[in-house]
């Protein structure tokens, strides 16, 4: 009897600390989309520039395309993560912000891709951005 009264005193301490756990890590709001594309070598960015393709990525918002140098490329969708989930304009520096959420200073870079609103941290949707010869196909599977 009182092995099973420990057991039920353990399950309950384990659901109390549980239910007090908070999220604070949100990835992103950002629905999945099938995104599959090709950018060709006239149209890959210059090192710290952006290269957007509308028509693409949740709602075709929209993707951008940063080159990192060295071969290396990151995409991410113009979607803000938040519970907006409206299109976000992009400067010719590679700043993404959400006019809808204009009130929280939504804003994100190439380096920034993170953001905290109210405790909790929204991320960029990102896909992935690989080198096919000459070209950078972007997907997300």
């Amino acid at each position: 009897m009182i092995f099973v009264a420990k057991h039920i005193g353990l399950l309950g301490v384990f659901i109390l600390l549980t239910s007090c756990i908070k999220q604070e890590d949100v990835n992103t709001l950002v629905p999945d989309t099938r995104v599959d594309f090709t950018v060709s070598p006239a149209f890959i960015p210059l090192q710290g520039s952006p290269h957007v393709r509308y028509g693409q990525g949740y709602n075709a918002n929209g993707v951008v395309l940063f080159n990192y140098g060295s071969n290396s490329f990151r995409a991410f969708d113009l979607t803000c993560p938040t519970e907006c989930l409206e299109a976000m304009e992009i400067d010719t520096s590679g700043i993404m912000t959400c006019k809808t959420c204009e009130d929280e200073k939504i804003s994100f870079t190439q380096y920034q891709i993170k953001i905290k609103v109210n405790k909790v941290t929204y991320y960029l949707k990102e896909y992935y951005a690989t080198l096919q010869g000459n070209n950078i196909r972007i997907t997300n599977y």
